[in-house]
């Protein structure tokens, strides 16, 4: 019998990666997994400084409000 057998799949969520996706844009594509209905979205920046990050994760929310 499989370890997994029985087990439900975990929940799935987009991550949001400023490595990926450049920071200047990173707010409307967040905005747009939003708008396609996806629920959690993890902001992933790395290679940003706090300040930074928490500068671009304010950003964001203002534009999901």
């Amino acid at each position: 019998m499989n370890a997994r057998a029985g087990r439900r799949p975990g929940r799935l969520y987009a991550i949001a990666d400023a490595e990926r996706i450049p920071p200047a844009r990173i707010g409307g594509a967040i905005a747009e997994m939003a708008a396609a209905g996806v629920v959690t979205i993890q902001l992933r920046a790395k290679a940003l400084a706090d300040r930074e990050l928490w500068r671009l994760a304010e950003e964001v929310l203002a534009r999901l409000e």
